[in-house]
């Protein structure tokens, strides 16, 4: 779809909602860059993870998407050898505690959403 279409359509207005609706400023973010698809491939997996998202909340309750904050620039910031004040440290510590605990949460589900723990795995260990 062209740009006016989207305009006509109010697509910017849905993505804001869904982006009100995320529970961390990455998934905000997330939402807001989305656009339309058309490749049904893409848009059955999506569907399937939906799917598994709504019954393993269902068995598990929300994620616990508590204390995910965004460190990347702070992680690059290290990374090329510059320091972190004690707050910033405390931020990227309480960061790798909140992916260890979704890291947790998507293992004790992935009976019930393997695709989502394939994702998940991604995190990592922490």
């Amino acid at each position: 779809m062209d740009t006016r279409t989207l305009r006509v359509l109010e697509f910017p207005k849905i993505l804001e909602l869904l982006a009100a609706e995320a529970s961390t400023t990455l998934g905000a973010a997330a939402c807001r860059s989305l656009r339309p698809r058309s490749d049904p491939g893409w848009i059955e997996r999506r569907l399937e993870e939906t799917s598994e998202a709504r019954a393993l909340m269902a068995s598990l309750g929300t994620p616990p998407f508590g204390g995910l904050t965004d460190v990347r620039e702070l992680l690059e910031r290290s990374r090329k050898g510059g320091g972190l004040g004690e707050g910033e440290l405390l931020a990227v510590a309480e960061a790798a505690a909140a992916l260890t605990r979704l890291h947790d949460y998507y293992r004790q589900g992935q009976g019930t959403a393997p695709r989502l723990w394939a994702l998940a795995q991604r995190l990592g260990d922490y």
